[in-house]
């Protein structure tokens, strides 16, 4: 019998492997996510690569009623919760690393969220996965929107409770310069490099639409409204990351500063994140606590 040399046997051995795992890399689990921003038609082709599939801030009745195939309910509690008496903040790293565990993600595991449509929900959980330290994760772009419009797959149902999950660690490796406090900010009022984006309503900002104990605006702030980040089409999505920088630039906000966002419980302020992010943003940070937080503390000032 004639011998097989060894490139001859590797050519074999990788005419064996099936095409699934070559697609997503050595493994499924091995895969990749490009960008942090994805289309329907990639997600699409990506279905068996081994991703977990967020579905953020439905109702269970919206979710049963049609999802993307695979997909798991998550609840906002899990990931916004009311801490001290302030509401939406982050729940805390353990409770929420463990959640992450049970729907098999580890700190490596492909992760997609999506929601309505906007993205404002879907921003909270990827802010939340970043600060965490973990970074295989994509937003849908349009969201649930977006993906039934042009019709691609949906199931319907309740997430099937006999669906086998792997197990998963998540060790977290926490980003700190994602996440601020409000003495953070009163500390750099007169920071000149420290730029506070709310990302409310004009009202909001301006102290005629009154959410909570003061109304009004932290003393320097920008406004900018959330809304900006979309395109104003039936379906909005994101501008694109060139587009996203460009406003920003121009709207004085430096990517060499550090840029905070807030809104009022921090999940307008989270898009905003987002768009930054995408738009090569290095130094955002959101402040969780947002204009709940401060208008309930007299020591903080307020400007209208």
């Amino acid at each position: 019998m004639k011998k097989l040399g060894s490139i001859t046997i590797v050519v074999l051995l990788t005419l064996m492997i099936p095409c699934s795992l070559l697609a997503g890399g050595a493994s499924e689990k091995d895969f990749v996510l490009p960008s942090k921003l994805i289309e329907g038609e990639n997600l699409e082709q990506w279905l068996e690569q081994g991703i977990v599939i967020l579905d953020t801030a439905r109702s269970p009745e919206d979710f049963e009623n049609g999802h993307i195939p695979n997909a798991f309910y998550a609840p906002r509690e899990a990931y916004w919760q009311e801490v001290d008496g302030i509401p939406g903040m982050f729940p805390g790293i353990e409770s929420t690393t463990d959640w992450f565990e049970t729907l098999g993600i580890s700190n490596t595991t492909p992760v997609v969220i999506y929601d309505a449509g906007a993205g404002l929900w879907a921003a909270r959980v990827a802010w939340t996965l970043a600060y965490l330290g973990h970074d295989n994760w994509a937003v849908l772009d349009g969201g649930y929107g977006v993906w039934s419009s042009e019709e691609r797959p949906l199931e319907q149902g309740p997430s099937d409770p006999n669906r086998p999950i792997p197990n998963a660690t998540f060790e977290p490796k926490i980003r700190e310069e994602l996440l601020v406090s409000g003495d953070d900010i009163l500390w750099n009022l007169e920071n000149p490099d420290y730029v506070v984006v709310d990302t409310r309503s004009q009202g909001e900002f301006d102290g005629t639409d009154v959410w909570g104990p003061r109304g009004g605006h932290i003393p320097g702030s920008k406004f900018i409204e959330w809304k900006l980040n979309n395109t104003s089409s039936t379906l909005p999505v994101l501008l694109g990351s060139e587009e996203l920088a460009e406003f920003y630039s121009s709207n004085d906000v430096n990517p060499n500063d550090t840029v905070v966002t807030l809104c009022q419980t921090g999940v307008r302020g989270a898009h905003t994140w987002l768009a930054l992010t995408l738009a090569g943003y290095e130094n955002v940070a959101l402040y969780d606590g947002s204009w709940a937080e401060w208008a309930a503390n007299e020591a903080f000032p307020v400007e209208k």
